[in-house]
């Protein structure tokens, strides 16, 4: 039983990559944060379809910036689960906003300081009363009261959207559902923009925000768990001086280190990154 140690070490390992056990590790700071309402409304924003929406701009208004935008939107759109943006009416958003108007608009105070309620009240019964056509009469606010924001026109060039004073502009709607999928989409678009002019591009969706921080904390968790195992090899060749006693030792660390993660992870369906580097660590 010389190396029993390392036969647990590997039978861990395999056992590890058998039952998928690193799917389960999330590098999600939401794992971190207890239950909570506001936890609940954080994830219930994620599966909100503005929060996947792609962003292109390409610098300039000649016939090169229109070419390279017509380009990449051909490319762009052979990408699985990239898709043109629709833009579509949305009946329900605009019954809010008319209904709750107090909070989004602003009421004008001149008005409402020379308001004669039963002078308005009155031309409202004249007009309802009186006129040959129907009236219509806005039940939130009868008496005009609130500021309304004027709409700004959508600016169009050679049949693409435009930012004034920069260049061409376009959308596109994601629809990737989890981090392998938009880390999929992110490197797609990665290999597409190579080979163009990165100083003339503008690109930018909220899920780059999930991969680059999964790669960053990935990266800093690898630093974490290299740094404690070479502090942990430079004390124990100073201490134990023995390199066979050395390498079983490592063994019995690391597969219980294992066996602890494969334990939790059957029983959890995410466990945070940080909980699991901090107590290898």
């Amino acid at each position: 039983m010389k190396y029993a140690n390392f036969l647990i070490f590997l039978l861990s390992v395999m056992l590890f990559f058998y039952l998928g056990s690193q799917a389960h590790v999330s590098t999600s700071l939401l794992s971190v944060l207890p239950k909570s309402q506001n936890k609940e409304i954080i994830q219930k924003f994620e599966t909100l379809h503005s929060t996947k929406t792609l962003m292109l701009a390409v610098k300039g208004f000649n016939e090169q910036s229109l070419k390279t935008i017509t380009e990449l939107e051909a490319e762009l759109e052979k990408i699985k689960h990239i898709e043109p943006k629709k833009l579509t009416f949305n009946s329900a958003l605009e019954t809010h906003q008319n209904r709750y108007k107090f909070y989004i608009q602003e009421i004008n105070k001149e008005k409402l300081s020379q308001l004669d309620t039963k002078s308005e009240l009155s031309k409202l019964y004249e007009d309802l009363t009186q006129s040959f056509l129907p009236v219509a009469i806005d039940k939130y606010d009868p008496f005009a009261l609130y500021i309304k924001q004027p709409h700004k026109p959508i600016k169009l060039r050679n049949n693409h959207l435009i930012i004034e004073k920069y260049g061409y502009l376009t959308y596109f709607d994601i629809t990737s559902k989890n981090l392998a999928e938009h880390t999929e989409v992110y490197q797609h678009i990665n290999n597409i923009l190579v080979s163009y002019s990165q100083q003339e591009l503008r690109i930018f969706s909220p899920i780059f925000y999930y991969v680059e921080n999964s790669k960053a904390i990935k990266t800093d968790v690898n630093h974490i768990i290299l740094f404690s195992f070479a502090l942990l090899l430079i004390l124990y060749v100073f201490i134990l001086k023995n390199i066979l006693l050395l390498a079983n030792t490592v063994a019995t660390l690391v597969s219980s280190a294992i066996v602890a993660i494969i334990i939790t992870t059957s029983l959890y369906p995410n466990v945070s990154i940080f909980v699991i580097v901090f107590g290898v660590s």
